[in-house]
């Protein structure tokens, strides 16, 4: 039998899926052709529409499953199902070859958002035989500036795959492989692939599977020979993460299908090579220890394996409100019994990745003021964990500023000295803001305690009126303890005044009309 050389990518994003399938046999009038609609998680949709034009044309409804006997010619079939879209595909029926195929849709709520990430091709055998282990390699590219976690998944041949999450930079390019195990019908079939993050992309492409192998008697079987094989050589393995299941069954020859169970629950079958060889892959969705067998109805071959929980990780401390510029940590606390891959982002931005476990710290630079959301996620195996935090970055001011240039008029004709004070520093300051040198009577209070935690802003007012006119000296101070924070001089001018009757009783009341008074900051 010739195999066909087929090639079609189809696009997860169409509307509409068509793929043409060509089967080239010879031999007498008609073949059994099979239909079933599934979607790409594996689930198998029923009540399904299916029409066929051809040599034979039917309109047929609220189908199941698709089992009858065609005449050899070229066909198109159409089946659709409500909320979820249409699939078409062309098959050329030769003659006296059966044929089963599993039309994959979606549904019509799934949208593929555009974005940076990009699937840019699929390598993978046009033709394969159902007892073989079918594997794939498609490459992913980040087109975007800034790294991204990616996770991957597969779906066909009646499975769904969950591929590990891990970092991709910018511009970067890297492959990821998929495979699937016990293949699911024969023909021409679809498995689709795909990489998410915050943005997404998925392609489809077409495999040929054929029914290929001669057929061995299982009560054959004196003995079965299982070894399990977790990621990286590890005596355990981590929840979701792929397990090679690696055996022989002695005494067999030919293909066999041996029943796969975990715990004594049957899961599937299993086909082993001509020479008694058989491999599959597996994932254990729930932690525990598990004991995997190959059976035949005489005899099995049994393995145990410890399945780990996934990590988890926890923020434990950081600086809520750091200055802009300024390294502080963000503390986590990774539980996990591997070193997961640890990835701190900001936003969207990934900007630390580490392969750590137990407590530690990274150091980051404050370099944007305001609200950023700090994340950090474990990853492993397609399992990850994650904690979030907000910091709110200040952005430092001048600790003492004043403005002594900046004449307020006033009701009573006193003028303004306003100091501003922004404690830039990590703990609480006691601030003394004195203004000295000037007759006790011109100003109302000559020195001011104000006490300030970190990041807060204080504004103090001295108001000046003098009594007579002239240049005069005055020295303001900023102090908090024993260090001098902010010192400088003062001059004040004061013309044309104009006196009331003063009394010891108001002596401190701004009593005197001034009209022009000028404070400068001599620097």
């Amino acid at each position: 039998m010739k195999n066909p050389n087929l090639g079609t990518l189809t696009m997860k994003k169409s509307s509409i899926l068509t793929v043409f399938t060509l089967l080239v046999v010879s031999g007498a009038s008609a073949s059994q052709i099979e239909i079933d609609l599934a979607t790409e998680t594996g689930e198998d949709l029923d009540n399904f529409d299916l029409e066929l034009e051809g040599p034979e044309e039917d309109q047929l409804e609220d189908l199941d499953s698709f089992d009858t006997e065609l005449e050899q010619g070229e066909y198109t079939f159409s089946a659709t199902k409500q909320d979820y879209k249409d699939v078409e595909r062309e098959v050329e029926v030769q003659e006296d070859i059966d044929a089963s195929y599993i039309f994959v849709t979606e549904s019509k709520d799934e949208e593929t958002e555009d974005g940076n990430l990009e699937i840019t091709g699929i390598d993978s055998p046009e033709n394969v035989c159902q007892s073989k282990t079918f594997v794939t390699d498609f490459d992913i590219r980040n087109r975007g500036n800034e790294s991204r976690v990616v996770s991957t998944s597969g779906f066909g041949f009646g499975k769904i795959l969950s591929g590990k999450s891990f970092v991709i930079g910018p511009k970067q390019t890297k492959t990821y492989r998929f495979r699937f195990t016990g293949l699911r019908g024969t023909g021409t079939q679809q498995f689709t692939v795909s990489a998410s993050g915050i943005d997404s992309d998925s392609q489809t492409g077409n495999v040929t599977v054929f029914e290929c192998q001669t057929i061995g008697d299982p009560d054959s079987v004196t003995d079965i020979e299982l070894n399990l094989y977790p990621t990286d050589d590890r005596q355990k393995a981590l929840r979701n993460e792929v397990v090679r299941i690696k055996g022989f069954a002695d005494g067999g020859r030919g293909s066999m299908k041996l029943n796969l169970s975990v715990n004594g629950e049957k899961k599937r079958e299993v086909r082993t090579q001509g020479d008694g060889y058989f491999q599959t892959y597996t994932r254990f969705p729930e932690a525990g220890t598990k004991t995997v067998s190959v059976s035949t109805s005489k005899v099995s071959g049994s393995s145990g394996i410890e399945i780990l929980p996934k990590p988890s990780v926890e923020i434990t401390s950081f600086n809520k409100e750091p200055f802009l510029n300024e390294e502080f940590d963000i503390c986590v606390d990774v539980d996990s019994t591997v070193s997961p891959l640890v990835v701190l982002s900001q936003e969207k931005n990934v900007i630390r990745t580490v392969r750590q476990q137990g407590n530690f710290c990274f150091s980051v630079e404050a370099n944007v003021a305001g609200k950023s959301n700090y994340t950090v996620r474990a990853l492993t195996y397609g399992e990850d964990s994650s904690s979030s935090r907000i910091v709110d970055v200040i952005k430092p001011q001048p600790e003492v500023e004043t403005f002594p240039d900046q004449i307020t008029s006033v009701e009573s004709d006193d003028s303004l000295v306003r100091v501003s004070l922004y404690n830039d520093n990590d703990n609480t300051k006691n601030y003394t803001v004195s203004i000295d040198n000037l007759e006790k009577e011109w100003i109302s209070k000559s020195s001011k305690n104000v006490s300030l935690e970190s990041a807060e802003e204080d504004i103090l007012y001295f108001y000046i009126s003098p009594l007579k006119t002239g240049r005069f000296e005055a020295n303001l101070t900023v102090e908090s303890g024993k260090d001098m924070i902010y010192s400088d001089d003062l001059e004040v001018y004061s013309t044309e005044a104009r006196y009331q009757n003063i009394t010891a009783a108001n002596l401190l009341r701004v009593v005197s009309f001034i009209t022009n008074l000028t404070l400068f900051l001599a620097l």
